[in-house]
């Protein structure tokens, strides 16, 4: 029989954090688009601060959240 692959040990996964951080920011872009369709605001964190952002804002804030 083939030898199975090793799964990566979860305390690596978190001291690399490449993968989880690139789940979470898909999962957060799929969430801000949802709201976006469906008309609804969204609350950010932005220069210290929660700002909601409204449906026409939505594309330009989030591409600012996520590019930092």
């Amino acid at each position: 029989m083939g030898r199975r692959r090793k799964s990566p040990d979860i305390g690596e996964l978190f001291a690399r954090r490449t993968p989880i951080d690139q789940a979470v920011r898909e999962a957060v872009v799929q969430a801000v688009r949802a709201h976006r369709r469906a008309g609804r605001s969204v609350a950010v964190w932005r220069d210290g601060r929660v700002v909601e952002l409204r449906g026409e804002e939505i594309d330009r804030g989030l591409a600012r959240q996520l590019s930092g």
